[in-house]
């Protein structure tokens, strides 16, 4: 397959030589190549421009991340497909780690908003650390994070020169986040455009979105919905709905099949939807139900929120246990689950109130056993699936990708969201807000684009198995027609500088929403 991808590449992409350039992440993923690459021609075209590759990143955070994901990164032929869409050159980040750099931080916060050459960094720094050390929090006296601070530094600068001295002129990323996501900041900063892209999805960051994931985009969720034509409108809508009754049935909808694989499920059974009431039950002892993330798993991939890290989160809730008389349930995330365990010990014998869930509870036995009355999260999909079954949930966070509606209580401060939870018993689901869950599904996992036509189609078909058969599946519908079509649409969006492109995936061939 890959040689038949490459032959692909050459048909349709040709080597240009020039003095500007075009930088693309070097991300060894072979479903994502394919956007790479038009993407990158895309730009190439428009700026005139010679396509470079780079590593973001030291070598040793990239062994660590190519190690854990090693399944789906083992192609030798990598270099011949990025030459064989136009590549002429890598660039590899050279830095001097004699040169030790030392910062004094009040606090862990002051971490996270650090800015270097006034570019926000200190998200990006913060989730390195706890990635590529195994840790869920920092020390700020530690040797080995002072260190980090400074390879980090040392990293920035090497960018820094490189944008600062060479005629940049786009930049193609496949994260945002780790320090991966330095060079796209400096770039963004001297107002270099950037696009994200993989194998789903096509976005354009700048100062106002630096991620894909920005709260400035959730906040105006609804006044996009209100673009769409109202017949497509009402046909997404439903089909929003069928894919939620699907996954509380114990199904795998859309989002779910493209996630990041776990042994375990969401839901696991059919369970009825309870008739939200305005009224509490009789009195009773509260029960909060907390769905923990994975502890260093890109923290802050939605921007800053009101605790640094999980850690920080999960102490605040410990602290509210030994006040308040409520039954605690916690379940850890079903990503990397044994190497979560050696934490929760820790908060175990810290917080003797908090239960730990087994790993194979799913929410479906939470919700018909356990009856929790509130659910707590930071960023989680809970925020979207436990009103429909009337359980309010509350957001340690404000920047999370429910914060466009009122289906949940979003956090402002640390302060306000511990009188959220210790205020459990009088918190309700807003009736009226709850259909606009499936408005909110609609943007934030219908309208991705995709080169592949009737994806939904394959996704089911496949299942966990998809990304394996995405190259063949691309490779069987492309012709020279539909690649002058994907061609214009990317290079249309490119021209408009809008945030994301949108598609509508309702029938078999995807239409390019050019008005949204």
């Amino acid at each position: 397959m890959t040689k038949k991808l490459i032959d692909y590449f050459k048909k349709f992409y040709k080597k240009k030589e020039s003095r500007n350039l075009v930088l693309i992440e070097r991300f060894d993923y072979i479903p994502s190549l394919v956007n790479y690459a038009l993407l990158s021609n895309v730009l190439s075209d428009v700026h005139d421009a010679k396509i470079i590759s780079y590593y973001p990143n030291s070598t040793n955070f990239l062994k660590l991340f190519y190690q854990k994901f090693k399944g789906i990164f083992k192609n030798k032929n990598i270099d011949y497909l990025y030459e064989s869409f136009g590549s002429a050159g890598i660039v590899k980040p050279k830095i001097n780690k004699n040169k030790n750099r030392e910062i004094k931080f009040k606090n862990k916060l002051s971490v996270q908003n650090f800015k270097f050459k006034n570019i926000l960094i200190g998200d990006l720094m913060y989730d390195e650390y706890l990635r590529s050390k195994s840790r869920i929090t920092i020390n700020l006296n530690d040797m080995e994070f002072k260190q980090h601070v400074s390879n980090t530094l040392n990293l920035f600068d090497f960018w820094y020169n490189y944008i600062l001295n060479n005629p940049v002129k786009a930049m193609v990323i496949s994260h945002s986040v780790y320090n991966m996501g330095i060079v796209s900041r400096i770039a963004i900063k001297f107002n270099i455009p950037v696009y994200y892209t993989g194998p789903n999805g096509l976005y354009y960051l700048n100062n106002k979105y630096l991620t894909r994931h920005s709260k400035n985009i959730y906040k105006i969720y609804k006044k996009i919905f209100r673009r769409i034509d109202t017949k497509l409108k009402t046909k997404l809508l439903k089909i929003a709905k069928k894919n939620l009754n699907e996954r509380f049935y114990g199904k795998k909808d859309i989002k779910l099949l493209l996630d990041r694989e776990t042994t375990n499920k969401s839901f696991t059974k059919k369970i009825k939807r309870k008739k939200i009431s305005l009224k509490k039950s009789s009195p009773k002892k509260i029960k909060i139900f907390v769905a923990v993330h994975q502890l260093n798993d890109a923290v802050h991939a939605y921007g800053n929120c009101i605790f640094p890290d999980f850690y920080e989160w999960l102490n605040c809730l410990g602290e509210i246990s030994e006040k308040e008389n409520f039954d605690w349930i916690l379940k850890i995330h079903p990503a990397e689950f044994k190497e979560n365990l050696i934490y929760f010990d820790f908060f175990k014998k810290k917080y003797p109130k908090f239960k730990f869930l087994k790993s194979s509870f799913s929410n479906s036995d939470i919700i018909e056993i356990e009856k929790p009355d509130v659910v707590t999260t930071v960023f989680g999909s809970g925020g979207h699936e436990f009103p429909l079954f009337g359980i309010p949930v509350v957001n340690a966070s404000n920047n999370g990708p429910h914060i466009g509606y009122n289906f949940n209580y979003n956090s402002k401060s640390i302060s306000e969201y511990i009188n959220f939870i210790k205020k459990a018993k009088t918190l309700r689901v807003q009736k009226a807000q709850v259909k606009k869950i499936y408005e909110f599904y609609v943007l934030r996992f219908m309208m991705e684009y995709t080169p592949i036509d009737n994806q939904d189609y394959y996704i089911k078909k496949y299942e966990t198995k998809f990304m394996d058969n995405y190259v063949k599946i691309f490779l069987d519908q492309i012709n020279e027609i539909k690649q002058n079509e994907l061609y214009n649409e990317v290079k249309n969006f490119v021209k408009s500088k809008k945030f994301r492109i949108y598609y509508d995936k309702t029938k078999e061939k995807n239409k390019y929403l050019k008005n949204m």
